[in-house]
């Protein structure tokens, strides 16, 4: 500490005093009763130093009340310090006791009616909340609800309208197209007729200059009687129709039970029927007239009716205006059948029956080329292997030397065995067809022969190929020739896998020299 007496007098000049009485004070404040501590601390200032520019804190000693009278001050650059023993001292001298308040007994009932009445506030409450929390609820399904059938009864709506667009959009575009089509029938109507008119005038121009009125004349007498007649059939269609309808005003229903008696006796009049299907029988009013004699005693009333037909079932006896089904489909059919022999000369369903004849006998010729194929493949697996295992066998040599010459295309190694083959022919004396073949389309792909000699080759393997001996079968049970194997597996395979110019040159020398197919060659 250091006391200045000069610092008193400057000390309103030199230094910003900021008491501690209003913010310290409250902060230090420990209790209601420590009068002595906040003494020590009111008697303190805190300052700035201007020289030192940093705060400092005075205490000034003094009697006077004036701040000029007092000339001891106390300055620290130091916070004052506080003595915590006298504070606590002062805590424990003045520390508030609690004494338990005594109740009187009468109080206890009022306590339990006010602790009950806060109970049922507190319920109440609760019930309310509970009655507001289910109104929001019940306001808002009945908001969902009124919402979803106004939107059910707009979709509707909008349903509605749209479907009405649709159906008044078709009707008016089929009214149109019906419309637009009549005129469109109407105007091509007309430009036939004008062109055929044309037509017919130079026609008949042509026949007058050529002096052709005889050809004329008749052609316009077959389109009259061709007119007359179609109007005579007609007009007894329609008046057929008529009458049918007539009877069938007049006469009683065949299906009530009650005039089962009459339906019976119009059958026996009717005998024989006109025609049958199954227990089914087709009748005519008043019989069918076998002759003309009986043709005019065949009456009803005074009136023909040799056209008004039933139907009866042979077994019930019951009667029906209408003809069955079954029975209409066949009259059809067989109408169809003589309409097709008429322009075709034969029925479609004898063209069904050969279609499927024809379709079986493909079946079984591509099934016995498949057998041929198969056959072939198993060869061509195994002919290197046997004929390296014996080489001086003529049927290992004939293999290899076809795969050699069809498969692998090396006519060089092929030579050599096509002349062991042809000398072992030789040798024995009696021409083989296989040989013979196949030795003549190697010669005519290398072009080693002339070609009369090709010829001549193939010609003699035809021979021997028809002899007896030589003959074979194949699964349809016509003759097939010994060279269907080689054909089949061999040429035809080769061409269709390897797509090369010798394969295809090959197999087109096949065709021409053993079968003569000069189509399928060429």
């Amino acid at each position: 500490y250091v006391f200045l007496d000069e610092v008193a007098s400057q000390s309103d000049h030199q230094y910003n005093t900021s008491p501690l009485s209003s913010s310290s004070a409250n902060q230090l404040t420990i209790g209601d009763n420590n009068d002595d501590i906040l003494q020590e601390i009111v008697n303190w200032a805190e300052v700035w130093d201007a020289e030192r520019q940093c705060l400092a804190w005075i205490k000034k000693r003094g009697t006077g009340c004036n701040r000029r009278d007092n000339h001891d001050v106390e300055i620290s650059y130091r916070p004052p310090t506080i003595d915590f023993r006298q504070i606590n001292y002062i805590q424990n001298k003045h520390k508030r006791r609690y004494i338990p308040r005594m109740m009187h007994p009468k109080s206890i009932p009022s306590q339990k009616m006010m602790l009950e009445e806060k109970r049922k506030r507190q319920l109440q409450e609760q019930t309310v909340q509970m009655l507001q929390h289910e109104q929001i609820r019940v306001e808002y399904n009945s908001a969902m609800k009124l919402q979803a059938l106004w939107r059910r009864k707009q979709s509707v709506c909008i349903k509605e309208r749209i479907q009405l667009e649709n159906e008044s959009a078709c009707m008016i575009q089929s009214a149109w197209r019906w419309r637009y089509r009549d005129h469109c029938h109407r105007i091509g109507q007309g430009a036939a007729r004008k062109i055929q008119r044309n037509y017919r005038m130079c026609l008949a121009h042509h026949y007058y200059l050529n002096f052709l009125q005889e050809r004329l004349w008749w052609h316009r007498a077959a389109n009259v009687l061709a007119r007359i007649s179609q109007r005579l059939w007609r007009g007894f269609k329609g008046r057929a129709k008529g009458r049918q309808a007539h009877e069938k005003r007049h006469l009683p229903n065949p299906g009530d039970i009650q005039k089962f008696d009459f339906w019976t006796k119009c059958q026996e009049e009717a005998q024989p029927p006109r025609r049958k299907f199954g227990i089914y029988a087709e009748y005519t009013l008043s019989g069918t007239p076998m002759t003309w004699l009986e043709r005019n005693k065949v009456k009803r009333h005074g009136i023909y009716y040799r056209d008004v037909k039933f139907y009866a079932n042979t077994v019930t006896r019951r009667v029906s205006w209408d003809q069955r089904r079954e029975w209409r489909v066949t009259d059809r059919r067989e109408y169809e059948q003589r309409e097709q022999a008429r322009r075709l000369g034969y029925p479609l369903s004898a063209l069904h029956a050969a279609q499927i004849m024809q379709s079986l006998w493909r079946a079984s010729v591509s099934q016995s080329n498949m057998k041929l194929v198969l056959k072939a493949r198993r060869i061509i697996k195994t002919v290197e292997e046997t004929y390296l295992k014996n080489p001086t066998n003529i049927k290992a040599i004939c293999n290899f030397a076809l795969y050699l010459h069809v498969i692998l295309h090396d006519y060089d190694k092929a030579r050599p065995l096509y002349e062991c083959m042809m000398s072992f022919m030789e040798e024995r004396g009696i021409d083989n067809p296989f040989v013979l073949y196949s030795y003549a389309i190697f010669s005519a792909v290398r072009r080693e022969e002339d070609w009369h000699i090709i010829k001549d080759m193939s010609y003699r393997a035809k021979i021997a190929e028809a002899l007896p001996s030589s003959a074979t079968t194949d699964t349809v049970g016509g003759k097939r020739s010994v060279y269907e194997v080689a054909n089949a597996g061999f040429y035809r395979c080769a061409a269709l896998v390897d797509q090369s110019g010798k394969s295809w040159h090959n197999y087109a020398l096949c065709r021409m020299l053993v079968f003569h197919d000069l189509a399928g060659a060429r």
